[in-house]
């Protein structure tokens, strides 16, 4: 997030920029995960991610960024899974939060929390 910038608006500039994607009402806020860990990211000692539940139909993304810009933001493909997928697979790539399948599942089976819930490795606990 931007200084200043509200989380919503961060998800707002954050699809526009990398998928191209807008909003018209305010998703929940389904998750938070905290990880703190020297030398996770260069010159940061962890992170927080923010996670809301959107639904679209599919749209080929494109967002204003640049190919030279989504790599420096670590991103080389954009690509649809379904949840079955992300469950499982069993390539070298990493989803976040780890457990995103399972987490996903839950989420897809009751909806929303009524609060963000914490997200602790596979657990999740009320926020």
């Amino acid at each position: 997030m931007d200084d200043g910038e509200s989380e919503l608006d961060c998800l707002r500039r954050e699809l526009a920029e990398e998928v191209g994607l807008g909003l018209g009402q305010d998703p929940p806020k389904v998750w938070r995960h905290e990880v703190v860990a020297q030398g996770l990211i260069d010159g940061y000692d962890g992170l927080v991610d923010h996670y809301f539940l959107l639904r679209t139909t599919r749209f080929t993304p494109r967002g204003a960024f640049t190919d030279q810009q989504l790599e420096a933001e670590n991103i080389t493909a954009l690509t649809w899974w379904s949840q079955q997928d992300i469950a499982g697979y069993s390539g070298p790539d990493v989803f976040a939060p780890r457990g995103l399948g399972g987490h996903l599942a839950a989420l897809l089976s009751h909806g929303p929390p009524e609060k963000p819930l914490e997200l602790f490795g596979v657990e999740a606990v009320a926020e």
